[in-house]
């Protein structure tokens, strides 16, 4: 196998244009999407309030959110900062999935819930090609998938499998592993 990146720094499997890959770690998580025949994205996020208050992370974060979305982390019913990380955590698969980096800005892209669905704005027009996932892996721990395509076609999670492989391993040991499956991503 040979891999590349890409101008944006994202790596690819060369020799395989059909094959996608992305993967993401925070703390002891580390995530792997794989797709076929269309771009992935994957972000771990652990929602950690010990170091900055919400008000801290609006004030540094406010050129990255849209309106909407500060208006939809100050309205959550429920935490605020989770919902910031929500939002951040797709904002990060997307940008992995179409591998740009830090290239697009990401006040461009707005996330909204529509009837428990995830949808994506950029520059104020809906891009119904992407889907994204989302799940706690643990308390604190957000895994995002981000799957679709750079044209028209409509992609759907089906039959996603989120089951934890292994137990969890107490935070003290060294040498943690812990995976996530999120497979049978079918167009």
């Amino acid at each position: 196998l040979e891999f590349d990146r890409l101008p944006g720094g994202k790596p690819y499997l060369k020799h395989h244009d059909n094959i996608d890959f992305n993967i993401s770690h925070e703390g002891y998580w580390v995530i792997f999407g794989c797709v076929k025949d269309m771009n992935i994205g994957v972000d771990v996020v652990v929602v950690d309030s010990s170091n900055n208050s919400l008000d801290e992370f609006m004030h540094a974060f406010e050129s990255q959110l849209t309106i909407d979305e500060m208006s939809l982390i100050a309205n959550s019913k429920y935490d605020k900062l989770s919902t910031f990380y929500e939002i951040w955590g797709c904002k990060e698969s997307y940008i992995k999935a179409i591998g740009v980096g830090l290239a697009l800005e990401l006040d461009q892209l707005n996330f909204r819930n529509e009837n428990d669905m995830i949808k994506l704005y950029l520059k104020g027009k809906r891009l119904d090609s992407w889907s994204f996932y989302m799940t706690y892996i643990d308390p604190c721990t957000i895994a995002v998938v981000c799957c679709g395509r750079n044209d028209s076609s409509i992609v759907n999670f089906h039959n996603v499998n989120t089951k934890l492989i292994g137990e969890p391993i107490p935070s003290n040991q060294a040498n943690l592993f812990h995976q996530c499956q999120l497979n049978t991503l079918l167009p």
